[in-house]
């Protein structure tokens, strides 16, 4: 059940509907979706290299960072990798992924979007203003 909105907090949470319509109508993601895309993005890296038998050492540091940092944060090792797994090896739909993304490179999207890397910041600052 919803919780009743707090009159003291309205203005706010108006205003923040109001950008995130703007975002809609703009097509502009938020971080979560960009995030989810990221990890499913890598899940299906990972996916790929274990069919084709491979491996790759960048992809396994990054799992074990992801892992350490997991630790870091007080998770219990065994649940930390029991999730990752999940996350990244178990995926129900590592298919779909596969198929959505060879669409991609067939060239039913936007070429532009393949153009990320080429991007050149002066100042890479994240969303929050913090350097990285």
């Amino acid at each position: 059940m919803p919780r009743p909105r707090n009159p003291e907090k309205e203005a706010h949470r108006a205003e923040q509907e109001r950008y995130r319509n703007r975002l809609r109508e703009a097509r502009k993601p938020e971080a979560p979706p960009v995030d989810r895309a990221i990890a499913a993005a890598f899940a299906l890296a990972l996916s790929r290299l274990r069919e084709a038998g491979q491996s790759n050492p960048v992809l396994e540091a990054v799992v074990a960072d992801s892992k350490a940092l997991l630790l870091k944060d007080g998770y219990a090792p065994n649940e930390a990798v029991r999730k990752l797994m999940a996350r990244l090896l178990y995926r129900g739909d590592l298919r779909s992924l596969d198929k959505s993304t060879k669409e991609l490179a067939k060239g039913r999207f936007s070429p532009r979007y393949l153009n990320v890397e080429k991007r050149i910041s002066a100042n890479s600052r994240s969303e929050d203003g913090d350097e990285h």
